[in-house]
Order: C-alpha cells, then structure tokens, then sequence
C-alpha cells in the first residue's frame, strides 16, 4: 500500500541526533500508512547508516555531496511516494498526535493545501500566545481556517517547518525550495504557498524545536541573504498589496538592524565595513534598490509614498 503521508527528514552530519528524529515519527499513532524520507545531504559521518539501520518504512535519499537545507528538502519530497508531505528538522522531534490530526484535517478539508501547529523550545508561552505573538487568533486545541495567508505571511513567519504538513501537489505548483536561498527558505517558500492555498492552523504543540549543531550560527549568516535575496523575490511577487509591501520593508528594515548588530558586536568594524560594502554593490544592480532605500523611511512616510502610487495608477 502507497503511504498517504511522506515525512521528509533533511539532515546533514547528525549522527547523534538523527536516530531521536525518526523514533519520534515512528511512535506516532495514525491511522493512515506513512514513510519516513531521509534526505541526507552528503554526510561525511554515519548519519546515513544510522538512518538506514531502521529498515521500512524508512527510506534514505543520499546526495554525493553537501547542497544545503533547501536541496535536501527538495531531493526528499521529489522521492516521496505520500500526497501529503511532513517536514522535520532532523535536531527537532515530532510530538505525540500531529499525523494523525493534520493529516485528518486535509482529507476533511480538500480546499486547505497547508498545516500547522506551534512549535515549542524546552521553556515555551501556550499555544494561543505564540500564535498571538505573531498576529494571529488561534484558540488552544482548535483549528482556523486562513482564507488570505499572504498578509500574515508577510508580517510573521509563524508555521515552522517541522510543525508543518502541505499537500504535495501544492508544493509542486509553488515550485519547491528556492535552492539558491539559505536561511530563510522556509519563509520564501511559505510565502509562495499563501498565494495557492488557504491554510490551517491548530493550537496545539506538534513540534520540539531543538537549537542542535550551529544552527543559530546558521541563522546569523542568513541574516544578509534574509535581508536581500529573500526580500528581493517577496517584494518582487506580483500583486502584492500595499500592506503586504509595508510589512515585507518592515523585515527587510530589521534584518539589516540584526546584521550590523551582530557584526559589531561579534566581528568588529572591519566585518562591519566589508558588510556594507558587499551590501551596496549587490543594490547597485538589484532591483530591491528602492526598496532598500524606502525601508529607511518612517512607517508614515512610506505609507504615504504608497498611496501616492496608487492614485497615480487609477
């Protein structure tokens, strides 16, 4: 029997983690068939034997060499055999029920293509009051419906990958991951997703967030393509209303803030220097240019400026 649901695990170099992972899927109780996809991105250590030690129905997808989080994701989805499709970060664990109740609430729900929970570190607010930090009412143990997700998309990125569940077909018509991002990919590709589909959200935790093997090192580089790439192709989406562009500015403006911080404070002012310098050069031939320019406005200002646009285009 073909499983209904495909798990796709990326990992890299996790060979002490890896086997937490998959155990917390396989100790899921679901009524419906499921497969474990184990996208290994190259590891140079035993990630991959650990992994394939579990036998069915776990299956390992190796790439020849270290690609990234966005390629592996990618190259496990394309080998997966489910029409549905949960992602897991590979230092993070699947808490008890998520499968089943997202898997559920799709089959019951064929006009929603996305869902969610929260997802929890070791010392966490409730459920409702992460969801509330991010903008959105999200009662404890029920669902809501997203008709627009744009909007909130691109105020908060509030559903975590390894608390989310999307219909393979949906992913496809997004276009996967964008394999030329890193660090904000989840965000990007989530973006595009909110276009296609509405979402569902559940208040209830489905996923333990484990900060495990440098990853908040990875966070702080991803800081400056966050800032540009990422921004760059959001802004450059068509159809995005003016709430949506302010939001986006309003990311782009704490981004780069969070990037001269850190440099300051963690490499000193020649990084800063070199920092700025690769940042001007890029703008000078992109065309985030403008947007980068207005997100030094204040709110007002900008809000004004797209007004301004509009009138000028009825």
């Amino acid at each position: 029997m073909n499983p209904l649901i495909s798990v796709v695990i990326p990992v890299y170099n996790r060979e002490s983690l890896i086997g937490e992972a998959i155990e917390s899927v396989l100790s899921q109780k679901t009524s419906f068939p499921f497969e474990v996809v184990v996208s290994d991105d190259g590891s140079t250590d035993s990630t991959p034997e650990v992994a394939a030690a579990y036998g069915d129905p776990v299956r390992v997808v190796r790439s020849p060499e270290n690609r990234g989080g966005a390629a592996a994701r990618n190259a496990g989805i394309l080998a997966a055999r489910g029409e549905i499709i949960a992602l897991l970060d590979s230092d993070d664990l699947m808490l008890p029920g998520r499968l089943e109740n997202q898997a559920r609430f799709l089959l019951e729900h064929p006009e929603v293509g996305l869902v969610s929970g929260a997802a929890t570190g070791e010392v966490a607010d409730p459920p409702e009051v992460y969801y509330a930090k991010r903008g959105l009412n999200v009662p404890r143990n029920e669902w809501v419906i997203l008709d627009n997700p744009r909007p909130y998309v691109a105020r908060s990125y509030f559903a975590n990958a390894s608390a989310t569940t999307i219909r393979r077909e949906i992913l496809v018509r997004a276009g996967l991951y964008d394999e030329t991002i890193h660090g904000a990919e989840d965000w990007e590709l989530l973006f595009r997703v909110a276009g296609l589909t509405k979402f569902g959200l559940h208040g209830s935790w489905v996923a333990l967030i484990r900060r495990a093997g440098g990853a908040e090192s990875r966070r702080a580089k991803g800081i400056h393509l966050l800032a540009s790439k990422t921004v760059t192709k959001m802004l450059a989406t068509p159809n995005l209303t003016r709430k949506e562009r302010l939001a986006l500015l309003e990311h782009l403006k704490r981004s780069r803030s969070h990037a001269l911080s850190s440099l300051w404070q963690e490499a000193g002012p020649r990084e800063l220097r070199r920092y700025v310098r690769e940042e001007l050069a890029e703008l000078a031939v992109s065309p985030l240019l403008k947007w980068w320019l207005m997100s030094w406005l204040p709110r007002p200002i900008a809000k004004l400026g797209f007004r301004l646009r509009s009138l000028r285009n009825e």
